[in-house]
């Protein structure tokens, strides 16, 4: 009696351990699927909010940033995209404009390279190949830190980055690194997004002004003054200049029209100046001013 006693005790023991075992792997299951969920909730929102917003990349580069920080659990989320020769960088903890990062830092690999780059660790570890992170980095007073940058890439051409950061020196998941490019992807969907609609806007309004200006030629024929005014308006306009002004040859002379400018004083059409008939053989000051 006691052996089978002895036997049973043993067998509901390993009955208890493989329980516990199997509970324990749903619970883990449960937790996976709980974060696939969310990280999936996270990256329709901002899908939606792309969709909304086609011309603020602002809003959609915010909310990428915070909700990647929120799903990575990391102290640091940002975006960066090419912006007039300089890279507009939108993270969780500041907004502006910079020049393109160096090949010492994490986006700037990312960017030359076009791979994503991880980075664990003490930044002792990783100094030599990444400097200008791990100056950085020592000044936000870190000692280590995770890190994952993904390129944004638009044909095969880095045009961003997505990078995230972590204080903690615990590697990101295959399904953290999955989201983190996904995010890059939607970079460029806003961001192509904002493109088209720019282009699209600039052709209508390109349309419109010569619609004007063809409007006033056609309704006063004989008012060239008019018509020039317009042009000289349309141009201005359309080209966000600081002035344009409108020149017609007669004989050996250039001779002025309207004009507009940002310039308070050159705002009047019917302003004279040194620069108002230039002859054709002359160079100087007067050409240099047209």
């Amino acid at each position: 009696m006691t052996a089978t006693n002895a036997n049973l005790t043993a067998e509901n023991a390993q009955l208890r351990s493989q329980l516990a075992a199997q509970q324990q792997r749903v619970e883990q299951a449960e937790a996976l699927l709980a974060e696939a969920v969310e990280q999936r909730a996270g990256a329709s929102e901002v899908l939606r909010l792309i969709s909304r917003n086609s011309t603020s990349l602002e809003a959609v580069f915010e909310a990428l940033a915070q909700t990647l920080a929120r799903l990575c659990k990391a102290s640091f989320a940002g975006v960066a995209h090419l912006e007039h020769g300089q890279y507009r960088a939108l993270s969780t903890d500041r907004v502006g404009l910079g020049p393109v990062p160096g090949a010492g830092s994490f986006v700037g690999t990312a960017l030359r390279t076009g791979q994503a780059v991880q980075v664990v660790g003490p930044i002792e570890d990783w100094e030599a190949e990444y400097p200008d992170a791990a100056a950085y980095n020592r000044e936000q007073g870190r000692i280590a830190l995770a890190a994952y940058a993904a390129p944004v890439l638009r044909n095969d051409v880095a045009i961003g980055a997505v990078l995230v950061v972590r204080d903690e020196p615990q590697a990101f998941t295959a399904a953290e690194r999955a989201l983190i490019e996904t995010f890059a992807d939607q970079a460029v969907i806003a961001i192509e997004n904002a493109r088209l609609f720019t282009e699209l806007q600039e052709s209508l309004d390109q349309q419109t002004a010569t619609a004007d200006v063809l409007g006033i030629i056609s309704g006063s024929p004989g008012d060239e003054q008019a018509a020039l005014a317009a042009i000289t308006e349309a141009a201005f306009r359309l080209c966000h200049a600081d002035g344009s002004r409108v020149f017609l040859r007669n004989g050996d002379e250039l001779v002025a029209g309207p004009r507009s400018s940002t310039r308070r004083h050159l705002k009047s059409q019917d302003s004279q100046d040194s620069a108002d008939r230039i002859p054709l053989e002359v160079r100087g000051p007067a050409w240099e001013s047209v």
